[in-house]
């Protein structure tokens, strides 16, 4: 049904109902229980609502002249099909059991390289509960085009428990404790500091202690 305006092929149309035995050029029941559909320029593809089970069509195509008189096809019963396990094939039934049989569980994206590209959290709990992720690794890397000639990097490595990063930026940090070999600051507005202590001593044991609040600083020698 494929034409052109120039070769006199205009449209299609399709005329469809309920009701088997249906005649397309019932004016009284255009509307009312016959229905239709049409596209230009003509094509060999139309989309029609199923109404009934099954809904029945009739087609013609038109040419520049219009619609009068039009040569319809006989009748088509078309039936709207459930989709099923029996309709799939293998590889879908498989990857809706693996689905069905997540129930909870990290879902991963992995690329050609084996590298992560994303993943996602499934949890079939109760609204507000705790979902945990973790990863079992020793080192956590990270990969971009830009950066390291796109090569993984590490981010941070686990060591026996600890957690160690080469180099990172924080705009804020709070922390109970800071220990560091060596510690570079730019201005310090408060600064609470105090040599080690050991079990059962105060900070009035410390070596050293430093308050910029209170302020004092405090040095004294080792027994």
């Amino acid at each position: 049904m494929n034409g052109t305006t120039e070769e006199g092929l205009r449209g299609v149309i399709a005329r469809y109902s309920a009701t088997t035995g249906f005649d397309p050029e019932d004016g009284e029941e255009i509307g009312e229980t016959i229905f239709t559909v049409r596209n230009e320029p003509a094509t060999t593809r139309l989309l029609v609502p199923l109404i009934g089970t099954p809904t029945y069509i009739r087609v013609a195509v038109y040419n520049v002249f219009g619609e009068a008189a039009l040569n319809w096809s006989s009748e088509i019963a078309v039936s709207p099909q459930k989709l099923g396990p029996a309709n799939f094939s293998s590889a879908v039934v498989e990857a809706l059991g693996n689905a069905a049989a997540l129930e909870g569980g990290l879902v991963a994206r992995i690329d050609s390289e084996g590298r992560l590209t994303g993943f996602a959290l499934i949890s079939e709990g109760e609204a507000g509960e705790t979902v945990t992720a973790g990863f079992l690794v020793d080192a956590f890397q990270i990969a971009h085009p830009s950066v390291n000639g796109g090569e993984p990097f590490p981010v941070f490595t686990v060591e026996g428990g600890v957690v160690k990063i080469n180099e990172a930026f924080v705009e804020v940090l709070t922390a109970q404790t800071v220990a560091a070999a060596l510690a570079e600051f730019g201005t310090l507005t408060a600064l609470k500091f105090h040599s080690p202590i050991g079990p059962g001593q105060t900070i009035n044991d410390a070596l050293l202690a430093i308050d910029l609040e209170a302020p004092y600083i405090r040095m004294k020698l080792p027994d």
